[in-house]
């Protein structure tokens, strides 16, 4: 159940990162289609924007290209289980009696 909640929150972050990268080349183009029009002031705040969605992304992209940790809990937890021969740990051991 985690393992996919986890896959699904990894897929949301990315396409939220390609999202805010393509949002910020848009706003790039605008700029200079503005500075190109001899409307700096447009341009200007179409490079303030485009910054804005960069720094964002840069944040998601931190996020999303660290390794994925493995929970100890969950760790110990499979072990125990294992250990017991049982995934409910009802005390009863993998030995039948």
């Amino acid at each position: 159940m985690v393992a996919r909640h986890t896959e699904k929150l990894d897929a949301a972050l990315w396409t939220a990162l390609r999202t805010l990268d393509d949002n910020a080349a848009l706003r790039r183009h605008m700029a200079e289609n503005m500075r190109e029009r001899g409307l700096e002031h447009l341009a200007d705040k179409y490079d303030d924007q485009a910054e804005q969605l960069a720094d964002r992304a840069a944040v998601i992209r931190a996020v999303v290209a660290q390794p994925e940790p493995v929970p100890p809990s969950t760790e110990r937890s499979e072990a125990l289980a294992a250990q017991r021969g049982d995934s409910k740990g009802n005390g009863q051991g993998a030995r039948k009696r």
